[in-house]
């Protein structure tokens, strides 16, 4: 059960009555997404719908994020990393200031040199910061 599903009769009637009709309608429609778990992206004016177990990685670059598909393809989106990651449900885990990983597409992780492979070959690397916790998370997926 989701954090959606738990919302009360009174929770639910302040959100309505605290946002306008427009934010509403992008809130149920990110609550849609987040529910299929799919995600919707701006590439070069075209909205592209990913599914959450598509994508392998994220990676920033300032305000932009490039996000990598199992296939293959790279997307860059006008978004900044912390947003995506809010847009994508627990699998995601940041395991460094500039990177989010994909848990289920983890491969190996090397903790010596504080690199995690995932299925398409990338090398993402892990900060001291969030080492305890990715290590935590490899052994429990």
């Amino acid at each position: 059960m989701t954090a959606l599903n738990k919302l009360t009769l009174k929770e639910i009637q302040f959100i309505k009555s605290t946002f306008t009709r427009e934010e509403k309608a992008s809130l149920q429609q990110s609550f849609n997404f987040i529910k299929h778990k799919k995600l919707v992206i701006s590439v070069q004016s075209n909205s592209i719908v990913l599914n959450f177990e598509d994508i392998v990685c994220c990676q920033a670059e300032g305000n932009y994020t490039l996000i990598f598909s199992k296939s293959g393809k790279k997307y860059i989106v006008s978004r900044t990393l912390k947003w995506v990651l809010r847009q994508l449900d627990h699998t995601f885990v940041r395991v460094h200031r500039s990177h989010v990983v994909n848990m289920l597409h983890v491969t190996k992780l090397n903790v010596m040199d504080g690199i995690i492979n995932t299925i398409s070959q990338r090398a993402i690397p892990v900060s001291r910061a969030y080492k305890k916790k990715v290590v935590e998370l490899f052994k429990a997926y």
